[in-house]
Order: structure tokens, then C-alpha cells, then sequence
């Protein structure tokens, strides 16, 4: 790897990236017949653009260019990807978090973060379905991400024997 390549793998890396996921109606909303009030848009000229989609349009997340998250009739944030409501947790491992693990591998540090309120799909993101201590889940497609970052690593490392040691933190105030 030359100086100037290695430069330009700092520079890909060294700021924080921020990834949204939002999560489908529940059942109880859609019995409801609630209506989201997002919309995604890949323009950074904000509500007049064409380029306005609906929070299940799952064709953004893999943007070079920052995505803004309409909120009501004009609140816009803007994030680096923002993944529809019907993203895969493969896709959102792919997007959001390999590339993170990639440069993990290579000596730079990474870390992922899932936040939001009760109900969100905090877990669901970092854990899937199913996962526990005693193994990976059968079903790969419904993995979270820490059981697709260990297999990763351990796949990343053809070892015979690896010591992986995992740190998690869940924080939940009840009240």
C-alpha cells in the first residue's frame, strides 16, 4: 500500500458516519391505518425534490451522497445512508456496518452503535432473531449484526482456533 493510498483509507475513515434504519409499521399500527410522516430524499436541496421518497423505498443506503430524512411537512436531517423499511439485515450489514469491520481488520478502530426509543428495533438490528451465546443462528438472513461481524472476523482469519472476546453494553432506563 503506498503513502497516498493509505492517506486516502485514513481519510475514508476518519469521521463518524451515521446510518438510519426505520423500522416498518407494527401490526398494531397498520390496524390503526397509521400513516408514516417521513420521506427520503438523496437531494440536498431538501423538500422541493423530485428525488422525494417514501420511507418503504428501499433503493437508497447505497449513496456516495448524504440523504435527508423529511420529517412531517419540513423538518430534513441529513445522514450518510438511510435504509427503507423494508432493508434486509443482510443490506444494512452491507451498508452500514462491513465496511467498518473491513477497516477494523486493517488496524483502524470502529464502533456501532444502535440507538432510539422502546420499540425501535435496536435489538433486532444488532442481534436478529434467535441469536444467543450458544452459536450463530441457522437461518443467515435473519442475523443481526454481531452475529454477521463475529462470522466475519472469524471467517477473515482462516484460523483453525481464534479467540474472539465481544463487548456489549445495553443501557435501558424503564420508567
Amino acid at each position: 500500500m503506498t503513502a497516498e493510498s493509505r492517506r486516502e483509507r485514513v481519510e475514508e475513515h476518519d469521521s463518524v458516519k451515521v446510518c438510519v434504519r426505520i423500522r416498518p409499521l407494527s401490526s398494531k399500527e397498520k390496524q390503526e391505518q397509521t400513516k408514516s410522516c417521513i420521506r427520503i430524499t438523496a437531494s440536498m436541496d431538501g423538500l422541493s425534490s423530485s428525488n422525494a421518497k417514501s420511507s418503504r423505498d428501499t433503493s437508497f443506503g447505497q449513496s456516495k451522497e448524504p440523504q435527508q430524512l423529511i420529517v412531517g411537512k419540513d423538518r430534513a436531517f441529513t445522514f450518510d445512508n438511510i435504509l427503507g423499511t423494508t432493508t434486509s439485515q443482510s443490506d444494512t450489514y452491507k451498508t452500514c456496518v462491513e465496511p467498518l469491520v473491513q477497516g477494523f481488520l486493517e488496524g483502524y478502530n470502529a464502533t456501532v452503535l444502535a440507538y432510539g426509543q422502546t420499540g425501535t428495533g435496536k435489538t433486532h438490528t444488532m442481534a436478529g432473531t434467535g441469536f444467543d451465546a450458544r452459536g450463530l443462528e441457522k437461518n443467515g438472513e435473519l442475523q443481526g449484526i454481531i452475529p454477521r461481524v463475529s462470522e466475519f472476523i472469524i471467517r477473515s482469519r482462516g484460523c483453525a482456533e481464534l479467540i474472539l472476546k465481544l463487548f456489549m453494553l445495553l443501557l435501558a432506563i424503564s420508567r
